[in-house]
């Protein structure tokens, strides 16, 4: 194999290096590659290449905030998406459909996985990478940041031997970190683990891990069956994203596998919902359930520059998490000031905040009844879930976020 001279990644401002691409004539797979080096650098998840009518906008996604990379001429973009599309063995000639593919990008010290999206648009394609940096992603379950009392129903959930546990929350909310951490403490042995997912973002000694591929004509649905032949005791699901996925999962859970899926929901009743919505039997669902985790990301403060909030914070907004405090703690908010390490951003990372929904006899009656998601939520309160919303106000005291980037979630 010949090996290929990795460049160290460029440390300048986005606009110094765009700049340097452009003036340099640099071919389109080394703007490539330096981008997403350079995306790394800067902890993106993202890079988006947008058409306009004149031009293309260069933008990246940094801890859940889009800034602008700078604008680059038509044929430079469309340059760049052809290569981007031949590394990632799309169709060249196909600018009519959606297409997805991935390609890997070589770093110093590790390969850089990128999952690329391309998507017609009324100037022109739009292309979307997605950076999946496997450095990161397995975290220990009990460095995740769950409040104690969410810890322990975690916990509570992952004893049992057969049910259905649900993690939802928006798109790049931290679902499959969530699962991974689960899975890895499962992973002692004893159990037989078996993952299906889109892509495999991590693999994990000791599990059994599929990855779908649609073009194949395996989606979740057509593999889901054959891996029940394998009798784990332990699935995974990457996505239940539509109605046969959600019956053969359900069917497992309720003859003897413990089944954990994502769906996409904001909120731990919402996932209920969202079930129902795939024409999940509500009495089978209600059966199956044991449990929901619903997360969201907010941004961390920088830990070397941020410093206490010297005005009152509301009052009203904190006193609340006061008895979720440890004994004797007082809040203790902090604002963003910006510095080196931050690169003046004030923030560094992002924080996770949970809710974990326990499915009580009174909340699985609601299900089979198919009651309203603020109802369901409204008996989870009354059970002891602490929800998302005091989550981020206790990310707030404990000086994590600012209570600017919590107010999202507070005021929902």
């Amino acid at each position: 194999m010949i090996e290929k001279d990795v460049k160290q990644v460029d440390t300048r401002e986005p606009s110094a290096v765009l700049r340097a691409l452009l003036e340099d004539k640099t071919p389109a797979g080394e703007s490539l590659d330096t981008l997403v080096r350079f995306a790394v650098h800067r902890r993106a998840t993202d890079i988006y290449c947008s058409p306009r009518r004149d031009d293309y906008q260069l933008r990246m996604r940094c801890d859940g905030v889009v800034a602008p990379l700078g604008i680059v001429p038509r044929a430079w973009g469309e340059r760049l998406i052809n290569h981007t599309k031949v590394d990632a063995r799309l169709s060249g000639d196909e600018r009519r459909r959606p297409q997805d593919g991935k390609i890997l990008v070589e770093d110093p010290d590790h390969t850089i996985d990128v999952r690329v999206s391309t998507l017609p648009t009324v100037f022109g394609e739009e292309l979307a990478l997605r950076i999946l940096d496997r450095r990161v992603r397995l975290i220990e379950l009990d460095k995740l940041g769950l409040h104690q009392r969410a810890m322990e129903v975690l916990r509570e959930l992952m004893g049992y031997t057969h049910g259905l546990i649900l993690v939802s929350g928006p798109a790049g909310s931290g679902k499959s970190t969530t699962l991974y951490s689960i899975l890895n403490e499962l992973s002692d042995g004893t159990r037989k683990i078996h993952t299906v997912e889109d892509p495999v973002e991590c693999y994990l000694p000791g599990l059994d891990q599929t990855q779908v591929n649609v073009k194949l004509k395996l989606d979740f649905s057509d593999v889901l069956p054959a891996v029940l032949r394998h009798d784990p005791d332990v699935i995974m699901i990457g996505e239940i994203r539509d109605v046969e996925t959600a019956r053969v999962a359900l069917r497992a859970a309720a003859t003897g596998q413990l089944v954990f899926a994502t769906v996409h929901a904001s909120t731990a009743a919402g996932a209920v919902h969202s079930m129902l919505g795939l024409e999940a039997n509500p009495h089978v669902l209600a059966g199956a359930l044991r449990g929901v985790i619903a997360q969201d990301l907010l941004r961390r403060l920088c830990p070397q520059c941020a410093e206490p909030l010297e005005t009152a914070t509301d009052t009203l907004v904190l006193d609340e998490i006061r008895p979720l405090l440890p004994t004797g703690a007082t809040p203790s908010p902090r604002q963003a000031k910006g510095c080196e390490a931050c690169m003046g951003t004030g923030h560094q990372g992002l924080v996770a905040i949970f809710e974990v929904l326990r499915c009580s006899g009174e909340i699985e009656q609601a299900v089979e009844q198919e009651q309203r998601p603020d109802k369901i939520e409204a008996m989870s309160v009354e059970d002891g879930m602490v929800p998302l919303r005091l989550s981020a106000k206790l990310a707030v005291a404990k000086g994590f976020t600012t209570l600017r980037d919590a107010m999202r979630l507070i005021e929902a």
